[in-house]
């Protein structure tokens, strides 16, 4: 919870959400930084429908929140993602034992529904590791190439990325 922010404010004061996911923390942190009389704060959100939540329940905060369609080219005080990279897509790599496949999703046969399907990929896990036979993780280059993007832009600051822990154990980047 923010109410357990205490000092410096400041760093509060200019932060940055990247998306304000449902609202709820970006609610939490206007009213936040309001107290500590902070900065307007910059949401950057690419869902329509989502954004129009936001602005219907982050109304108190009017004059104080601005949106943007992308990231600003610079970027100064704390940035704060709510399950941004958890919302970006991922690449399945399957190990069989003898070879690594990228997995997925075809028509089954008579277009009777979905399955897996695998083919011969160069990808690999960030990870070199004794794979069991039968794994199957994730990589994540999106995410990466976001994370590098936005490390570029921040001149002055920190970012934090809040999101929900994974139930699956085979995650490794």
């Amino acid at each position: 919870s923010l109410r357990s922010l205490r000092h410096p404010t400041q760093n509060i004061a200019t932060s940055r959400p990247v998306a304000a996911g449902c609202c709820s923390n970006a609610n939490e942190l206007s009213r936040h930084r309001q107290r500590c009389g902070g900065q307007a704060g910059t949401l950057v959100d690419l869902s329509g429908g989502l954004r129009a939540r936001q602005i219907n329940r982050l109304q108190p905060h009017a004059g104080r929140v601005h949106w943007h369609d992308q990231l600003p080219l610079t970027l100064r005080g704390v940035v704060i993602g709510n399950e941004v990279l958890d919302a970006m897509p991922v690449q399945l790599l399957h190990w069989d034992g003898a070879a690594w496949f990228e997995r997925g999703v075809v028509v089954a046969g008579a277009g009777a529904g979905f399955e897996f399907a695998d083919r011969a990929t160069s990808l690999r896990p960030p990870v070199e590791a004794a794979f069991v036979p039968g794994t199957t993780t994730e990589i994540h280059p999106q995410a990466e190439a976001f994370v590098r993007t936005l490390a570029d832009r921040l001149e002055n600051g920190v970012a934090f990325f809040i999101e929900r822990e994974s139930s699956s154990n085979n995650n490794w980047a």
